[in-house]
């Protein structure tokens, strides 16, 4: 047995020696380094390839070393999560916050308010919109119409006018005064001329300056003298006449070479011969007594307005223009460039190369000049030790392997419960309980949708405001609008009235052509003049009675109601409703001078049916004048008033057979 057992050690060393004698010979050194390459078992001239064992222990150091640094931060942010935690009653004011950020139900409420209300305020407002649009509609077709029934109504007054003034006796702008056409240049210019200029526009119309031939002619002058409102003396508004010195003669001539022979009416201290008034010519400008009302001044350089005379052309006066059946009727009239991907076309030859180089270099090992007996002997037995032991005991390197991979598993799985642990540990600290970073960033989030909304429905109301502000103001553009409609409604019916009344009044003029004097109405079977021009002044009693007489009649007559509701009729047409009534009224030849109370008209019949106001006659202030007035109730059309109150009048006629 120990033979058997020493043989067997001694072929044991004996194959052992021969295995080292293989591998350092020539063909077992080619055979040690493929064997090594193929199988792993020994690292010389291997390159980067492993054995499977080692790549196993290198796995499972890096999935160890993994599991430590995921263990170390896990158990970082345990610590920090637990020094963050807040207890609750820490935390209260902080949640309460939370909740009051989170419940912001209130605010939306008030914004979808909010956009509710303006929704309708903008269906509000447009409405409105429309409704002022209608409006304007409106009111520009009332304008319309206005001003057509205002163009109507200037045509009818000028024929009208034409009409009262001469009959068609005259030019257009003439009046025919008794006997003759005169003309007063305010009505036409408003610029002032010196005594040569003015006489030769006088020539140009066909007539000449005024040459007043008898105190009747200049009465009538006196009464109708215009009376304009103008600052200054009487030196400055007076108007040429006819009349000049002849200094060489000492004379006044007037321009148709006839000479004053009478008294003429000269201003007291008229004529002056002093400067400016020096060579002068003759001027008319009213005054109280008509005798009283001639001043001079230098012709040439003084400048003023003048008065026109000529003789009526008959040629001007046909049939006249209007007749009761003429109606006038009235005229109503909106790329970019795809990203190129600048592939490295790397050269297919780099794998044919790497498996090149692989297959070059282990030629290269393998076509290495085989080991000679010299080269064994650069190999020191210690190192041939080394050798025999990696080779001769592969088993023993394989179990150290397998405890090392054991103990890295073994420390692996306690990593990972390590971590496991660390992780619902940490889930526990930041699920369960809130942190302050936790409750900040809750705040913080929550405040900004909080802020959103409060800034949404402040947004909101702003335009709410605005709208209802904008709306306002287009109401109160409603309302001007309908008030503009209304005015020009009431406008429309007060032309249409005025232009009736006028339409009503020129057959009455037309009549007076034929039977009156020119601005005379002929109206129940007699003539009748009113001063309804602005230009005619207010006069008293006395001096109202006097124009009448001077014009061939008196102050009016009315004793029967016919009479009474056609001249009030007529002044209601013609009274301004902006004027007081205390001064709208009219003279009428009626009063009670001789007995207080008893009423008398001007030829001496006493009155028995009066068309007196309420209350009236009173005697207010020794009232003992009768005065006619505009009301829409004729039968009280009457009141008494003192003689020297300054009132229109009303004169009487018969009428003449003729134009």
């Amino acid at each position: 047995m120990e033979n058997l057992q020493s043989r067997s050690e001694h072929e044991e060393e004996m194959s052992v020696e021969q295995k080292l004698s293989q591998l350092f010979s020539t063909d077992g050194h080619r055979r040690s380094q493929r064997y090594a390459l193929g199988q792993g078992l020994l690292t010389k001239g291997a390159g980067s390839a492993f054995p499977p064992h080692r790549l196993v222990l290198l796995g499972l150091g890096l999935l160890n070393a993994v599991l430590l640094i995921a263990g170390v931060v896990t158990g970082i942010y345990c610590a920090k999560a637990q020094d963050l935690q807040i207890s609750y009653s820490a935390a209260a004011p902080l949640i309460a916050e939370l909740n009051h950020l989170r419940n912001h139900s209130g605010i939306i409420k008030a914004k979808v308010e909010a956009q509710a209300a303006l929704m309708r305020e903008r269906a509000s407002h447009l409405q409105l919109k429309l409704q002022v649009n209608q409006k304007k509609t409106i009111s520009d077709g009332l304008q319309e119409q206005l001003e057509t029934l205002y163009t109507e109504k200037t045509n009818i007054k000028s024929n009208l006018t034409a009409l009262e003034e001469s009959c068609g006796r005259c030019l257009q702008g003439w009046m025919f005064l008794k006997s003759s056409c005169y003309y007063f240049s305010y009505r036409s210019s408003k610029n002032k001329k010196n005594w040569p200029d003015s006489r030769a526009d006088c020539i140009s119309q066909g007539g000449d300056l005024l040459v007043i031939n008898n105190f009747e002619e200049q009465q009538l002058m006196s009464d109708n003298f215009p009376k304009l409102m103008s600052s200054g003396s009487y030196f400055e508004q007076g108007f040429w006449i006819g009349l000049s010195e002849n200094v060489a003669e000492e004379k006044w001539v007037w321009v148709d070479n006839t000479t004053v022979v009478e008294t003429m009416y000269w201003r007291n201290g008229q004529p002056s011969r002093n400067e400016p008034q020096s060579r002068g010519c003759a001027a008319f400008n009213y005054y109280s007594d008509a005798r009283r009302t001639w001043y001079n001044a230098n012709c040439h350089d003084h400048e003023l307005k003048w008065i026109c005379e000529m003789e009526p052309n008959c040629l001007l006066c046909p049939t006249p223009p209007y007749t009761r059946g003429n109606v006038l009727t009235n005229s109503l009239s909106q790329g970019q460039s795809r990203p190129t991907a600048l592939i490295s076309t790397g050269k297919m030859e780099d794998k044919e190369n790497l498996a090149g180089t692989f297959d070059s270099t282990y030629d290269k090992l393998d076509s290495q000049e085989d080991f000679n007996t010299d080269d064994q002997a650069l190999y020191s037995n210690q190192d041939k030790q080394q050798v025999s032991m990696s080779v001769v005991r592969p088993e023993s390197i394989m179990n150290h392997y397998r405890r090392l991979a054991v103990s890295l598993t073994v420390l692996a799985v306690i990593l990972l419960v390590i971590d496991i642990g660390l992780g619902v540990y940490y889930s526990k600290l930041t699920g369960g309980h809130m942190t302050i970073t936790d409750v900040n960033r809750e705040i913080t989030k929550l405040q900004a949708v909080y802020n959103a909304a409060i800034q949404s429905r402040d947004d909101t109301k702003k335009e709410l405001a605005k709208e209802i502000s904008e709306q306002q103001h287009t109401t109160w553009e409603l309302e001007h609008q309908g008030r503009r409609n209304k005015d020009y409604e009431k406008q429309v019916d007060k032309m249409k009235t005025r232009i009736s009344v006028l339409k009503t009044h020129l057959p009455m003029i037309t009549e007076g052509c034929r039977h009156c004097l020119p601005g005379w109405t002929f109206m129940n079977s007699a003539c009748y003049y009113f001063p309804f021009s602005d230009t005619i002044s207010r006069r008293p009693w006395n001096e109202a009675r006097q124009f009448c007489k001077n014009q061939g009649g008196d102050l009016a007559v009315i004793e029967s109601v016919e009479k009474n509701m056609g001249v009030t009729n007529l002044i209601n047409s013609y009274n301004d409703p902006t004027r007081p009534l205390s001064q709208s009224g009219f003279w009428i030849g009626l009063r009670d001078v001789e007995e207080e109370g008893i009423w008398k008209w001007l030829d001496g019949r006493r009155l028995y049916e009066g068309y007196w106001n309420d209350g009236e006659p009173n005697n207010q202030n020794n009232e003992d004048c009768a005065a006619t007035y505009p009301r829409s109730n004729h039968f009280m059309a009457w009141n008494d008033a003192p003689c020297s109150y300054n009132l229109k009048w009303i004169c009487e006629m018969a009428p003449r057979s003729g134009s």
